[in-house]
């Protein structure tokens, strides 16, 4: 019986141990259903539990609130460290003036993106217009002009009157000396100069006669050898015609002119070609005027039009023989080939060939034309080897003889419109690379000054010779030529100025050039109705030029 009670009572103390176990339960479950009917609510979701399912969804996108937690803490402490940054004048501006600043400098990067666009508009129509006669005229004028201004008036005045009595004194001497022949060589050259050249004649009886020629516009008086070439032409010219009309009797002689005007402007040829038309009429005279090339042809066609003259005969040869306007590749004698070895393989195999066959190195204050392929071709080593065998290693020469190099099956003619896309992107490059740094200097340029007198001349020369090539060097060198005037130099100066061999302007860096480059390759595209150029093409080509240029600098 003792065990029965005891079992009982231990039975007993088990079944209020488990109630209160299920009432602890139960007050738990309640709890949980107290904060899961909670939950549901703040999560708007339905209080029968249809909905639950959501719950696990937003679950599974607990690892991205987390890592979206990380950036924003991120955020915030970047956000800190710029405010600390921020100067305490700038931190004490309200929003309303914070907002205004950012207002402005948005505006003026909108406004720095127009300028950059607009400027590149600018250089394209530059580039065009120098491309053209107008601009060459333009800039002859302009140099006249200035030599006009650059005359001391001091002198002028006192010369003046003097020089009047002069020149009527050599025209009423030369009327009365002179044969006829230089009367009427000094009538023609009247005519082809439309009366600014006059004919005089130097020296005599006791002195060898010698032909001058005076600009009634300028006043100038200068010997055959000081002319221009233009002004050389139209004054031999005028001799022999005047020559041969004064000792022919009675037949009329024609006339053989062999591209006689094809190095003159055209107002000069203009001038010329009408006098010639006014003497072919008059005279009965045949006039030949060979040449080779078609725009010559239209000149003389306007020319005579213009004047109301009879319109020339045209005879071409080549169609008269039944040929070719031009000689093919099969009727000219091969040219002699360059011994060069093919390219290795790869870019140490090609680099070794450039160093083997002598590629120039890149310069860009010289001319694009004058540049070698290889800086065109982005180690195209097959191209390169074919050109440079072909004798048309510069980019000037492959230009010019493209279709003969296509037809010579030396290039496609995708690889020809190729290369002359570059050659353009290397002109923009050179032409936006000399900003502030200017080109080449060649001993031309300073003749074309017209400043520099016969007298100082070989001083001058030498002084270039010794720059280099190099304009600040040279006009540094001329402040030592002794004799040589301030204001000569001054002319000098300015003259290298307008040519664009000196240039004042901040130079660009990479960056800067680029974004002109594009720009301006973007505004010939849409003019010429020509696909947009590849822009990382473009960015790589500027790239391996401004390195290169970088590398002529320190030479």
């Amino acid at each position: 019986r003792r065990e029965t009670l005891g079992r009982a009572s231990a039975l007993a103390e088990a079944i209020g141990s488990e109630r209160a176990a299920l009432a602890a339960a139960q007050r738990r479950h309640a709890a949980a259903a107290d904060a899961l009917a909670q939950l549901r609510g703040r999560l708007s979701l339905a209080p029968d539990g249809s909905q639950d399912h959501q719950v696990a969804q937003l679950a599974g996108q607990h690892a991205d609130w987390l890592a979206a937690s990380r950036v924003a803490a991120e955020a915030d402490t970047t956000l800190r460290l710029r405010e600390e940054a921020v100067l305490p004048a700038h931190r004490a501006l309200a929003e309303p003036g914070v907002a205004e600043r950012k207002s402005r400098a948005d505006a003026a990067h909108l406004r720095a993106e127009e300028l950059r666009y607009a400027i590149a508009a600018v250089e394209a129509a530059v580039a065009d217009a120098r491309a053209s006669r107008e601009w060459e005229k333009a800039v002859a004028d302009l140099a006249v002009a200035r030599d006009r201004l650059v005359e001391d008036l001091a002198q002028a005045r006192r010369a003046a009157l003097a020089e009047a009595l002069l020149v009527d004194l050599r025209a009423s001497n030369a009327a009365t000396r002179r044969p006829a022949v230089l009367d009427r060589a000094a009538s023609l050259l009247g005519d082809f100069t439309r009366g600014r050249g006059v004919l005089e004649v130097d020296g005599g009886a006791d002195a060898e006669a010698a032909f001058a020629v005076l600009d009634t516009h300028t006043g100038a008086r200068q010997s055959p050898a000081e002319l221009s070439d233009g002004t050389r032409a139209q004054l031999l010219l005028a001799v022999r015609l005047g020559f041969i009309e004064t000792m022919e009797h009675g037949t009329a002689l024609p006339l053989f002119l062999d591209e006689t005007l094809t190095t003159t402007d055209d107002e000069r040829f203009a001038a010329v070609a009408v006098a010639l038309g006014g003497i072919a009429r008059d005279q009965g005279r045949q006039v030949f005027y060979l040449t080779s090339q078609p725009r010559d042809v239209e000149a003389w066609r306007s020319a005579l039009a213009a004047a109301g003259l009879p319109a020339p005969h045209v005879l071409d040869l080549a169609a008269a023989r039944r040929l070719a306007r031009a000689a093919t590749i099969d009727q000219l004698p091969p040219p002699p080939q360059v011994a060069a070895p093919r390219p290795g393989p790869g870019p140490e195999g090609l680099a070794a060939w450039r160093l083997a066959v002598g590629v120039p190195p890149f310069d860009p204050r010289r001319e694009p034309a004058a540049q070698h392929v290889d800086w065109l071709l982005l180690d195209d080593a097959d191209l390169l080897y074919r050109l440079v065998v072909a004798r048309a290693e510069l980019v000037g020469t492959a230009l010019a003889a493209r279709d003969h190099l296509v037809a010579a099956g030396v290039m496609d003619e995708g690889a020809a419109s190729a290369l002359a896309a570059r050659a353009g992107l290397l002109g923009m490059f050179c032409a936006q690379w000399r900003i502030g740094r200017g080109r080449a200097l060649d001993f031309g340029d300073i003749e074309a000054s017209g400043a520099v007198s016969n007298v100082m001349h070989e001083r001058v020369q030498a002084v270039f010779e010794q720059s280099g090539g190099d304009a600040t060097t040279f006009l540094a060198g001329l402040e030592g030529v002794k004799g040589l005037r301030e204001s000569i130099i001054a002319r000098v100066r300015e003259h290298l100025a307008e040519a664009g061999i000196t240039d004042e302007r901040d130079i660009l860096d990479e960056a800067g050039v680029l974004q002109r480059v594009l720009a301006q390759a973007g505004l010939l595209a849409t003019r010429s109705g020509a696909p947009a150029p590849d822009a990382s093409l473009v960015a790589d080509c500027v790239s391996r030029w401004w390195k290169a240029a970088l590398a002529a600098l320190a030479r």
